[in-house]
């Protein structure tokens, strides 16, 4: 992990001590933590995580420290660490080394990765030269995801349920009179996944352009702790919506509100059917536009512009 990651907000004095205080209890029963010299926090989500870069001798790492349900993130977060090590340690797509593991605490140690977070990488390029990025990323995932790979039962109706529960707000009855429909258009889309199978994956489970860290040459994922298995398309649904999200496009036509150069080149490397192409993946991209569409009333930019992307997302859908 690079000191280039987005900036986040500082812990406080009282925060600080705490922190140091954990990793003091930490050395205690690990001999990595022992000998570590913390050098500055580069990430600080208030009660919830802290990374950390500090030095091991002649080596720098990085400490991540779950502050929320550390027990079970950091557990997650090791064990698929070690999981994809040993075929993503070298190469152009790789994980960071899993180093220390001190589960009491909900502490992992890795190897410290010098790189620049993605999203800005492919922010600084022209809009005709950020094609070959999503290449970089597909692969990446790809190469993630294949060892664990299989074939199940869709189950569409499932994962669109669950968007009712994580939406946001809707404010204007327009807004709810949009999002109705795109369900509604995502609902019939679903259908044609009768007698067909989903590919399902162990992934990422928060893949998006600021968890990979390009250094010329490689990517390297990071925050691996939401790794679980799912349908393949999700965390392809994931980082385009994401992208589309931070304004991070290329000069050509978007679909569904997301880039289509990106929805293309996640298909080809993954080698989709044309089902998995048209049904599957716009499903998906429809599952995350939901659980990520929102506005507060009043906020007339913000409403005008979640009524953009639904239109968008339903002149998409109406064309699978």
């Amino acid at each position: 992990m690079s000191a280039a990651m987005p900036p986040s907000r500082l812990p406080d004095s009282k925060a600080l001590q705490s922190i140091y205080g954990m990793i003091s209890r930490a050395g205690q029963v690990d001999a990595v933590l022992k000998r570590a010299e913390p050098d500055e926090v580069l990430r600080y989500v208030k009660g919830k995580r802290v990374v950390m870069s500090a030095t091991d001798g002649d080596r720098r790492i990085i400490i991540r420290m779950y502050l929320e349900d550390g027990f079970e993130c950091a557990k997650r977060d090791w064990a698929e660490l070690n999981r994809c090590w040993p075929h993503m340690n070298a190469g152009p797509y790789r994980v960071m080394e899993p180093i220390s593991h001190v589960p009491a605490l909900g502490i992992v140690v890795t190897s410290f990765v010098e790189g620049t977070p993605f999203l800005r990488y492919i922010r600084s390029l022209p809009k005709r030269d950020r094609p070959p990025c999503y290449q970089g990323a597909a692969a990446w995932l790809r190469q993630h995801m294949e060892v664990s790979e299989h074939f199940d039962t869709p189950r569409a109706a499932r994962w669109l349920k669950r968007t009712d529960r994580m939406a946001g707000p809707q404010p204007t009855q327009d807004l709810i009179v949009l999002r109705n429909a795109v369900g509604q258009e995502t609902e019939r889309l679903a259908t044609k996944l009768k007698d067909q199978k989903w590919r399902y994956a162990i992934g990422h489970g928060d893949f998006h352009a600021n968890n990979l860290l390009y250094t010329k040459g490689h990517l390297t994922g990071i925050d691996l702790g939401g790794s679980a298995i799912a349908p393949i398309y999700r965390d392809m649904a994931r980082f385009m919506v994401h992208m589309a999200t931070r304004g991070a496009r290329t000069a050509g036509t978007p679909v569904m509100g997301i880039d289509c150069a990106a929805l293309n080149t996640f298909a080809d490397v993954f080698e989709m059917s044309d089902v998995d192409r048209e049904v599957s993946l716009p499903v998906m991209i429809a599952y995350e536009w939901l659980i990520r569409i929102s506005a507060s009333a009043g906020d007339e930019t913000k409403i005008d512009l979640a009524a953009e992307r639904y239109e968008a997302l339903l002149e998409g859908l109406r064309q699978y």
